[in-house]
């Protein structure tokens, strides 16, 4: 009994190498057969036109070609931009720049008038005479020079000159100031 069962056994695999040997043999790859739905699928496809199919593909260059030269004109636009914003941020810097400037001048003119409306000459003179170097320069530098363009205190300006030219100390000091400032 065992004999029949060893032959029955071998002979299971002789068919089945059998089999696998001829798969081989004519190469009948199971994934190149067609089921009969996909070949009624296949055959219900409608397929488009070949001018169609020309068309699009002429539009899809068309549109690549659109994107290169929109994309092109966004890095010029995008140089264009930071060329403007360093120019800005320049303009800005001298903005404060002369702002702060502006600001010196109108704290010059504010001094002046103060001194020129001071009907009392001798005691703004006293107080010019006290001021600190710093305090002194900023007079000659942005005072001074208001005061000679002001029309309306012109009576007032030559009599604080005087008074200035009376104190030889202080005209020493404005003098030489002067001399630094040009």
């Amino acid at each position: 009994m065992a004999v029949k069962i060893l032959a029955l056994v071998s002979l299971i695999f002789y068919f089945l190498a059998l089999v696998f040997g001829l798969m081989l043999f004519f190469n009948s790859d199971q994934r190149d057969l067609i089921t009969s739905g996909e070949a009624y699928g296949y055959s219900t496809i409608d397929l488009p036109n070949i001018d169609n199919l020309q068309g699009l593909m002429n539009q899809e260059a068309e549109i690549g070609e659109l994107i290169d030269q929109l994309e092109s004109e966004l890095a010029s636009k995008t140089d264009d931009l930071k060329t403007v914003e360093a120019e800005l941020k320049e303009l800005k810097t001298q903005y404060a720049a002369l702002e702060a400037k502006m600001g010196m001048y109108q704290r010059g003119e504010d001094m002046a008038i103060d001194y020129l409306r001071d009907k009392q000459v001798d005691g703004s003179v006293a107080t010019l005479a006290m001021l600190e170097e710093a305090e002194l320069r900023f007079f000659v530098r942005y005072a001074m020079p208001f005061m000679r363009q002001n029309a309306e205190y012109t009576k007032n300006y030559d009599k604080f000159l005087s008074a200035i030219n009376q104190n030889v100390d202080l005209a020493k000091r404005i003098s030489t100031l002067k001399s630094q400032t040009k």
